[in-house]
């Protein structure tokens, strides 16, 4: 085991996952319960849950790894193809990630928490609608939308004329992009209300404190995301098709 490895084994749960929605996310699969194994290390609740403790440290250690790894390109010399990868990196990465975990955060805190809430089966029906959206949105942008921005990087670089796409121009499938922010928007302010401001009642168990706070982060994360499509990348695309011809 390695020195970081066995510094890890001496973090408590709730610590490690509160840091990192991968770490969190990893912790719910392998089935440790927040409310009860919170205040545990990790190398307790493997114990208590039969799982291999250096299989989770390995686990663990490669998650920090890919979090270092993070690198984000020099604005001023982004290329399309380039800018979409690290959004599908670090943006969708992270929204693939977070709505499984608040998902299950959610059903979890419905079950049994709701008499402390009437509220909470009417959040995590506006996070599911939302989530919904979110998940065909990054589809649609993976399948769709970056693949037409690389075509026209690649054609600047190589000193060519527009490329044809499967549209008349990227600003159709871009205005939907832009339409499915502000639906996204509308529902993380519905769930900001409906949560207090992401506030968890003063008695709220782990897995309730830690579902809201990684709803405040699904905000900010959300609200970096749109800025960067609809501030930078969508008009650079725009202004590129036009420069070809």
């Amino acid at each position: 085991m390695t020195d970081r490895g066995n510094a890890l084994a001496e973090c408590t749960v709730i610590g490690l996952a509160a840091r990192d929605i991968r770490t969190a996310a990893l912790f719910t699969e392998l089935g440790f319960n927040f409310c009860h194994d919170g205040v545990r290390t990790v190398a307790d609740a493997c114990a208590a849950h039969g799982v291999a403790l250096d299989q989770v440290l390995t686990r663990l250690e490669e998650l920090e790894l890919a979090a270092d790894d993070d690198t984000r390109p020099d604005g001023a010399w982004w290329q399309l193809d380039q800018f979409s990868d690290y959004i599908v990196r670090r943006y969708h990465g992270y929204l693939k990630t977070a709505v499984p975990a608040i998902r299950t955060w959610l059903a979890t805190l419905v079950e049994l928490r709701k008499a402390e809430d009437p509220f909470l089966p009417e959040i995590r029906e506006t996070f599911e609608d939302m989530a919904a959206t979110i998940e065909a949105h990054l589809a649609k942008e993976e399948a769709i939308l970056f693949p037409a921005l690389a075509m026209l990087a690649e054609a600047r670089r190589a000193g060519e004329g527009r490329p044809p796409l499967p549209f008349p121009t990227v600003l159709h499938p871009i205005r939907v992009m832009e339409s499915e922010h502000e639906r996204i928007a509308h529902g993380m302010t519905r769930l900001r209300e409906l949560t207090h401001g992401f506030t968890p009642p003063p008695r709220a168990c782990q897995t309730w404190r830690l579902c809201y706070a990684e709803l405040a982060r699904f905000e900010r994360e959300l609200c970096a995301h749109t800025h960067l499509e609809n501030d930078l990348l969508f008009p650079r695309a725009l202004e590129l098709e036009r420069q070809l011809v």
